[in-house]
């Protein structure tokens, strides 16, 4: 096709520029005497208020889209081989590998990178932005619509996250995840004392994709095919989850209890700390770079690495033991 139109355009000039051409004997025609003044201003002016339009248009709109509106959300995108950290703030609770925002308010994302060039990328948003070692970015989106999952009732659908999260079955039906949620109960006593209880369950979510798309490398595969999926680039993305404003800001004062103190889960464990560790290694997916059965990954693994010599990649050995080895841990 690309044949077709060059040689019937090309041919076409060089036909009129051959029947066309100066012949012997032909007189060159009278030159034009005077001008139209208003035909002048007008194809003159005519363009360039044309063009200051268009540019008006879309200067507007670069504004819109750059300038965070006020009061707006903030949170704090991590971008590490090969996952994504989110930073909740003032508070600072966590959460990796999913995003939890408000629905109808604009969220503020400040992004920046821990180790190489990674980028920022949610296409149902239409925003993305790089996150770069060194400096920080940021950039702002507002969804209106909730992302959870409802009955027929309208009631919300629970699923089982913890055997999501260690074995990666999904009980969620097709197009829908099981996403982690935090609840919060208060409780009055008989002395009128109030406590919070918080509470890490599963809800059903239809979630929006976000991706990294900067290549950012692969690592040492493990041999367990649900750890193998956090060890490289093509799966570095997280689930952006959308919560009404409300349960947004209890989910984000949760996510700093939980990272606090032991969750419910684990009262009444035998060893209360050994399961609080198990909890956050999901829930912070540590996975993505340490195992816990004691094969290799990108990082060393945590089964045993209390007094044990690990090689750095400088070729030196750190032996984790001591109140370094415990502020490590």
């Amino acid at each position: 096709m690309s044949v077709v139109f060059f040689v019937g355009i090309v041919g076409t000039m060089l036909y009129f520029t051959w029947k066309y051409r100066r012949k012997p004997g032909q007189k060159p025609p009278l030159p034009l005497e005077g001008n139209h003044f208003t035909l002048e201003i007008f194809w003159t002016f005519s363009p360039i208020i044309l063009l200051a339009f268009f540019f008006y248009l879309g200067f507007t709109g670069y504004l819109r889209g750059a300038v965070v509106p006020a009061g707006a959300t903030e949170i704090r995108a991590t971008g590490k081989r090969w996952s994504w950290e989110f930073r909740h703030m003032p508070k600072g609770g966590t959460e990796s590998h999913q995003l939890t925002v408000p629905a109808g308010k604009p969220v503020k994302l400040l992004l920046s990178s821990v180790d190489v060039l990674h980028s920022f990328f949610v296409p149902a948003f239409r925003v993305k932005r790089d996150a770069v070692p060194g400096m920080y970015s940021s950039l702002w989106f507002e969804t209106p619509h909730e992302t959870r999952a409802r009955d027929a009732s309208g009631g919300l659908v629970a699923c089982d996250i913890k055997k999501r999260e260690e074995t990666g079955e999904d009980t969620c039906g097709p197009g829908f995840t099981c996403v982690a949620e935090f609840t919060r109960t208060k409780n009055v006593d008989a002395d009128g004392k109030e406590t919070v209880a918080v509470a890490r369950g599963g809800i059903c979510h239809r979630p929006v994709q976000a991706y990294c798309t900067e290549y950012c490398g692969a690592g040492d595969t493990p041999a367990d095919p649900i750890k193998t999926s956090y060890y490289n680039h093509s799966s570095m993305y997280a689930k952006v989850v959308v919560l009404p404003p409300d349960d947004y800001e209890a989910h984000a004062q949760s996510l700093y209890d939980f990272g606090a103190k032991p969750p419910p889960e684990c009262e009444g464990d035998p060893d209360p700390l050994v399961c609080w560790g198990k909890t956050l290694y999901l829930a912070k997916a540590c996975m993505a770079c340490h195992t816990s059965d004691g094969s290799q990954g990108q990082g060393p693994s945590f089964k045993g690495l209390w007094g044990r010599a690990e090689a750095m990649t400088d070729g030196t050995k750190v032996t984790i033991s001591g109140e370094e080895g415990e502020n490590y841990l």
